[in-house]
């Protein structure tokens, strides 16, 4: 069973059932289970703080990845997940910036839930550890 934790603040109106959808398609594509996510909607302040103290960078981005298990990727480019099969794995945390996305989405002549799901799927695959190359 695939969990999605998702944490958001009332004054960002996150669909959360599509936030969960697009976590739960992605990784099933990657034929993963029992495996726990957990995502966090926030402000340009917290990112900004997260973005300084694990980046180095004194900005707020749009989304930032923090995998738990540093395996990632064997050598055919397929996740690797250790562990009991029957064990719930806990792959990472995933930090949204809701105003940054609207900013974003606004720029792109896109809907702001599509490009929240277009930088949770990048996520997950950043918490599979695919980079960017």
């Amino acid at each position: 069973m695939i969990n999605v934790d998702i944490r958001s603040d009332s004054r960002y109106p996150v669909d959360r059932k599509r936030i969960r959808n697009t976590v739960i398609e992605t990784l099933e594509k990657e034929n993963l289970d029992n495996v726990d996510v957990s995502v966090f909607v926030v402000g340009k302040r917290k990112m900004h703080d997260l973005n300084k103290s694990y980046r180095g960078l004194d900005y707020p981005t749009n989304v930032l990845s923090f995998c738990q298990y540093d395996q990632g990727l064997d050598d055919k480019g397929d996740f690797v997940q250790g562990g009991d099969e029957d064990v719930q794995f806990y792959l990472g945390d995933i930090v949204v910036c809701f105003p940054v996305a609207v900013e974003q989405s606004r720029e792109s002549w896109l809907m702001v839930d599509d490009w929240i799901d277009t930088l949770v799927e990048h996520s997950v695959q950043h918490l599979l550890g695919r980079h960017h190359r």
